[in-house]
């Protein structure tokens, strides 16, 4: 579970689309820790974000998702990116 002081960083970090900076906060994380953090943003935050996660993340991250988001992220998401994952 992602403590209040790490998902407010990383709120911050995504709002200024800091790549290197999220990315790197990212791997620190479990997946279901950034499951639950894409679950609570903005449709085009929760593309931001998985955009940011290696294929072999992203796909631990997918199965942790609930429907909607799992939706909103897949939905018009590259073949050869989805098929990575």
């Amino acid at each position: 579970m992602l403590l209040k002081e790490q998902y407010e960083k990383l709120l911050a970090l995504v709002e200024n689309m800091d790549d290197d900076a999220v990315g790197a906060m990212l791997t620190t994380l479990h997946p279901s820790d950034i499951a639950d953090f894409i679950e609570v943003l903005d449709e085009e935050s929760k593309k931001y974000v998985f955009s940011l996660l290696d294929s072999r993340i992203a796909s631990d991250v997918i199965a942790e998702l609930n429907v909607d988001a799992k939706g909103e992220i897949l939905d018009g998401i590259e073949a050869t990116r989805l098929a990575a994952i």
